[in-house]
């Protein structure tokens, strides 16, 4: 697929699905999931689901407005190539890239080059997230994230994050990677329940009320979905 401009709109709508063990092969496109109005949740610019399937995207713009939504989501074994691509999120607890699969599962695998990623929503928003059993890879590229916490500085908050990994086999490996978190609370990079995070290289910088640049601990002992 080259040259296309696609949006979609509503609840779950995908630019891209990619499933069932299918190949994608996607340069110079356009991709836009909006709510055009209405409150959709979870649509977003790419999904690429289950053992076998295969996403390489080069060279396009994603742009994800709806709350709970993401740029390019890869879970249950699937594999995403992305590069010299940006990738822009807007909407609440919205997630550039996002990457997991459960345990049961083969393992969940991004590798994202020369990628330029923005989110602007509040609450658990984050630039590059690996969420168990799951290996996420950048090498250079930028990340700004821009939202608020929600309910911030009570044990409720909601924090806004560059890259996040969480829950036992989630690894993310960052070299090169500009990171910036602008916004009342949130931080630059999150290791948390088990996930593991590498940094090369890497200049991170944090501007506003309470914001961390690098954070590690454990929030809920034990393995989690």
């Amino acid at each position: 697929v080259s040259d296309a401009s696609v949006t979609v709109t509503g609840d779950r709508a995908e630019g891209i699905n990619v499933v069932g063990g299918g190949v994608v092969v996607a340069d110079r496109n356009t991709i836009f999931a909006t709510s055009n109005g209405v409150a959709s949740i979870d649509n977003g610019g790419a999904l690429v689901s289950g053992a076998g399937s295969m996403l390489t995207l080069t060279n396009s713009t994603i742009r994800a407005t709806s709350h709970v939504g993401h740029g390019i989501a890869t879970d249950g074994g699937a594999h995403t190539i992305v590069s010299d691509t940006s990738v822009t999120t807007e909407g609440l607890n919205s997630v550039a890239l996002a990457t997991g699969a459960l345990p049961t599962l083969p393992t969940s695998v991004l590798d994202a080059t020369n990628v330029t990623i923005r989110t602007t929503g509040n609450g658990r928003s984050y630039g590059a997230s690996s969420g168990g059993n799951s290996v996420v890879t950048l090498t250079g590229g930028s990340i700004v994230t821009e939202g608020t916490a929600t309910d911030p500085f009570t044990a409720n908050a909601r924090r806004p994050e560059g890259v996040a990994v969480f829950n036992p086999g989630a690894v993310l490996d960052a070299t090169g990677t500009s990171i910036t978190r602008s916004g009342v609370e949130g931080f630059g990079a999150v290791a948390d329940d088990g996930g593991s995070i590498t940094l090369s290289g890497n200049a991170i910088t944090t501007n506003g009320l309470a914001a961390i640049g690098l954070y590690a601990g454990i929030d809920v002992p034990g393995a989690q979905a």
